[in-house]
């Protein structure tokens, strides 16, 4: 066997530490270790572990700079494996982008409390637009966006090419996003470009769990969680990706969709495990 990372993120309050306990507790007796990882922000005070964790080995939380994030992993992942070389590690961090291509994860659940408004997620047509446009003037700041890195990419040539020329305002523009979004060599871009870039991790997770630990997904959430089903529709079908979409509250154990919930994360990860090795 080897050292499985399962990657925990999401925006703060969405109950990624109680999907972490609730992890840890159905591995029964399988030692799961856990890591809080964060960034250093000047003028934010230092966090801490938002509850005790006492059914994980060895809780720590670790501070770092967004340009060293897979150094600071690396290191801190071997210390573990130097212990347990069987060991599962639990990454859980907030949803900066820095952290999504930061170290290559065995299995990502990706955490959302209700949205009572879609375009806190979802981009609008207007803001599609102004990202293509983006692309097409500085194709290596929108590679910096699209992947969390801190400088793009030099080579964007697997970037599509479209001429500036047929970005226009009005009218003549949503024709083009859409032909764009439709085309094949756009497909992952496009889906992604739905999107606001603190929300791309929906589009690499293995499972999105829609949590229920600050309330539940009904009334305009509901709509929310409509939209997010159909994009995870739309990515299954053009990028060929398996993906889990889950509801549950984390805080609830008892519930069914809370012990499917469970399930479909250990299977992402022992998934995982098998093929890293």
């Amino acid at each position: 066997m080897s050292v499985a990372i399962l990657h925990i993120s999401g925006p703060p309050n969405a109950g990624k530490t109680a999907v972490a306990v609730g992890f840890a507790e159905h591995r029964s007796g399988r030692d799961t270790y856990y890591l809080r990882l964060d960034t250093e922000r000047e003028g934010v005070p230092a966090l801490r572990l938002s509850q005790p964790l006492p059914v994980v080995t060895d809780p720590r939380r670790i501070v770092t700079q967004p340009g060293v994030v897979f150094e600071t992993l690396a290191q801190a992942v071997g210390d573990i494996a130097q212990q347990d070389a069987d060991a599962t590690v639990i990454v859980e961090t907030d949803n900066e982008p820095c952290f999504r291509h930061a170290y290559p994860w065995h299995a990502r659940v990706f955490c959302l409390p209700p949205i009572h408004d879609p375009r806190t997620v979802f981009r609008t047509r207007e803001q599609i637009a102004m990202a293509i446009r983006e692309l097409m003037e500085d194709t290596h700041s929108f590679a910096a966006e699209l992947f969390g890195l801190e400088h793009g990419p030099g080579d964007s040539s697997m970037l599509p090419s479209i001429e500036s020329k047929q970005i226009v305002e009005g009218e003549a523009s949503a024709e083009m996003v859409e032909e764009f979004l439709a085309s094949d060599v756009g497909a992952e871009i496009a889906c992604r470009m739905r999107l606001h870039s603190e929300y791309y991790a929906i589009m690499e997770s293995d499972i999105l769990l829609l949590s229920e630990s600050r309330g539940p997904w009904t009334g305009t959430a509901a709509e929310s969680a409509s939209m997010l089903g159909q994009l995870l529709d739309s990515t299954r079908a053009r990028l060929d990706r398996h993906m889990h979409l889950v509801q549950c509250n984390p805080d609830d154990r008892s519930s069914q969709q809370y012990q499917a919930a469970m399930k479909h994360i250990d299977d992402a990860v022992e998934t995982g495990r098998l093929d890293g090795l």
